[in-house]
């Protein structure tokens, strides 16, 4: 129906002067409108404007026995894809930003601590008596690659399809030049449980653990540097380049370092708390996560922490983080949860 000239003038006007619109209440006008908005939402992703961004759980993983499994490591490659390890040689995948998960069939019932993918095909995950599995298809299929042994690797990291390295709680760490089918073990360092890898390229890491453990190679691993942290039991350590990096651990303590490990400042943070695990984007935007439900997060590469209501009290263990506005983290008795805008 196309309206007579003036027609939409004389409408507003007899709203203005008494609430109508020939005749039509406004409350009907404005259910209508709301009925529109409400259908159009429905089908819409929208963020609001004024919503903040903020933890929330997003599941809680269980065996088909109905219990409880940890997360012991979670991977993500973008804001979609991600994968976390679990005991019994159980992995799940997401494809929808951890929505929903999936479980993968890995093979194993060994129990499984590290995970690390490159891109959105290809991963590790490694646990218990030298398993280690690695999948072409982002999973749908792993293939195990070593023969059972006494190692314990908690912790994989790759730079490319062929090197990478892995380290345990037991002391051991080994390189791989094969895509992880053969391994070399890495000497120099002692026997220290080792907790944490950061991995910056084909000749430069860095593993902490146990007894103030800290260590770096920068010739793929021929040697090892040691050096001695300020707190006896380091839990995580994360470099975004050679020079910038940052370990903590027990009682909370965080230090930070912007000459390559030559010297370390420690940073003051809001908790007592054990760090498990701390990851950056850059030099500025970083969380880390500890026991009972700990995560503390930065925007200015430390020089303030601030703690983030998890909204549980479970030890968390593992981080992704994608992006300032998308990370997971994950912990005991099977929980997931995500930061960003609802």
């Amino acid at each position: 129906m196309r309206l007579a000239p003036g027609t939409t003038l004389r409408r507003i006007g007899s709203f203005l002067r008494d609430g109508t619109f020939g005749g039509a209440t406004v409350v009907f006008y404005v259910l209508a409108i709301a009925f529109v908005v409400a259908v159009w939402l429905g089908g819409q992703q929208v963020r609001l404007p004024w919503a903040q961004a903020a933890w929330t759980v997003q599941a809680t993983l269980t065996h088909v026995d109905g219990r409880p499994v940890n997360v012991n490591d979670i991977a993500f490659v973008n804001s979609r894809l991600g994968w976390v390890v679990t005991d019994r040689g159980w992995i799940f995948h997401t494809q929808d930003g951890g929505q929903t998960w999936l479980r993968q069939a890995s093979g194993t019932t060994e129990r499984l601590r590290g995970i690390d993918f490159i891109d959105a095909t290809r991963g590790w995950a490694v646990g218990s008596w030298n398993t280690v599995l690695a999948t072409h298809d982002g999973g749908r299929h792993w293939e195990e690659l070593t023969e059972r042994r006494a190692i314990f690797p908690a912790t994989v990291n790759f730079v490319d399809s062929q090197r990478g390295w892995m380290a345990g709680s037991g002391g051991d760490l080994l390189r791989t030049e094969d895509g992880g089918r053969t391994w070399t073990p890495q000497r120099g360092i002692g026997r220290p449980g080792i907790s944490g890898l950061a991995v910056l390229d084909a000749a430069r890491a860095w593993a902490v653990g146990a007894r103030a453990s800290l260590a770096f190679t920068e010739d793929g691993g021929e040697t090892w540097q040691r050096q001695f942290g300020e707190i006896e039991g380091i839990g995580a350590v994360a470099f975004v380049d050679p020079q910038t990096g940052w370990y903590g651990g027990e009682e909370g303590r965080i230090f930070r370092t912007d000459d390559g490990g030559q010297t370390w400042l420690e940073q003051r943070t809001p908790t007592f708390s054990g760090i498990s695990d701390i990851v950056f984007r850059n030099r500025d935007v970083g969380w880390a996560v500890g026991a009972a439900g700990t995560i503390i997060h930065t925007t200015d590469g430390g020089g303030t922490w601030v703690s983030q209501d998890a909204g549980v009290a479970n030890n968390l263990y593992a981080l992704a983080v994608v992006d300032a506005e998308n990370a997971w983290a994950g912990g005991d008795n099977g929980v997931i949860l995500r930061y960003g805008t609802p």
